[in-house]
């Protein structure tokens, strides 16, 4: 009894490991959403995207193609000066980006890296092509969106002095702030806190994470609730009145708005995706993702 016990407890634990491992696999339609630190504060919410949207074969290898861009809370505007792609392979532990000037490729992270390791990372830039080099200072073993996730601590201890990084790097994800090394020219730099992951398995902070993306700690304000979703001919939420609102499709067209009301109607809108926004009375937004069936 005790030893179908322990065999039991074994194939459970196994299963769990497994299942966490198989979670951070990278692959077409995964995608990383970081806090767009702003160069010039404007009100409007940014976004710092990463998206794996299609692969490639190089060489015999395969890459991710991973594009970069900044998106900005005002009707789910991209900001085409800031589009970047990047070939992206996950190998094991490692995570290999293609170099296209030297036909080569570099090392971005180490998963499996320990204490006191130095790597020589690439900052993937191609206009600004540079190394650095990073020690993991330090292991830590942390509670990442419930799951027990490991974590290196880095410095940079050299390079050209451009570039740097600092912080933590989460086993399987990436770094919690800054996905590539850090340009330190400009203050403050881009990113900011890694807000939204997902691959097709897993999620994080929620089930709709990506698709529920906001800057503040708070999705909605209490008392404001747009969900049953999918909805039908109507959206509605309890509390005070939202002081605006407006309905995108998503493309980006405005298809509806109002003011001052706790209630949308949704008649005469087609089945499909659409992205509300909502305007409180201290110019607080909120933005959800609504299914019409």
């Amino acid at each position: 009894m005790l030893s179908r016990l322990r065999d039991q407890c074994l194939m459970i634990g196994l299963c769990l490991v497994s299942m966490h491992a198989s979670g951070q696999e990278w692959k077409v339609g995964t995608r990383w959403i970081y806090e767009q630190m702003d160069y010039f504060p404007d009100g409007i919410d940014e976004y710092y995207v990463l998206n794996a949207g299609k692969d490639t074969v190089i060489n015999e290898d395969t890459f991710l193609i991973v594009r970069e861009y900044i998106l900005s809370d005002l009707k789910d505007h991209i900001d085409t000066a800031h589009l970047k792609n990047y070939l992206v392979k996950k190998d094991g532990d490692q995570v290999l980006l293609y170099n296209p000037a030297q036909g080569s490729l570099e090392l971005l992270y180490d998963f499996g890296a320990r204490q006191g390791d130095t790597l020589t990372i690439w900052n993937g830039d191609n206009f600004y092509d540079a190394h650095i080099q990073i020690v993991i200072e330090s292991l830590d073993t942390i509670d990442f969106n419930g799951v027990p996730t490991g974590a290196q601590y880095i410095r940079t201890i050299a390079g050209d002095g451009a570039f740097s990084w600092e912080g933590r790097i989460l086993r399987g994800y990436g770094h919690e702030s800054f996905f590539f090394p850090v340009y330190g020219a400009v203050d403050p730099p881009p990113g900011g806190r890694f807000l939204c992951f997902e691959n097709g398995m897993i999620s994080f902070p929620g089930q709709s994470a990506c698709d529920l993306v906001v800057r503040r700690d708070e999705l909605m304000r209490p008392g404001i609730e747009i969900f049953p979703n999918p909805c039908t001919n109507e959206i509605r939420w309890s509390g005070e009145p939202v002081w605006q609102w407006s309905l995108y499709s998503s493309s980006g067209i405005e298809l509806k708005h109002g003011e001052k009301s706790a209630y949308i109607p949704m008649t005469g809108i087609p089945p499909g995706v659409y992205f509300l926004y909502l305007t409180e009375a201290d110019q607080r937004r909120s933005r959800a993702k609504i299914i019409k069936l």
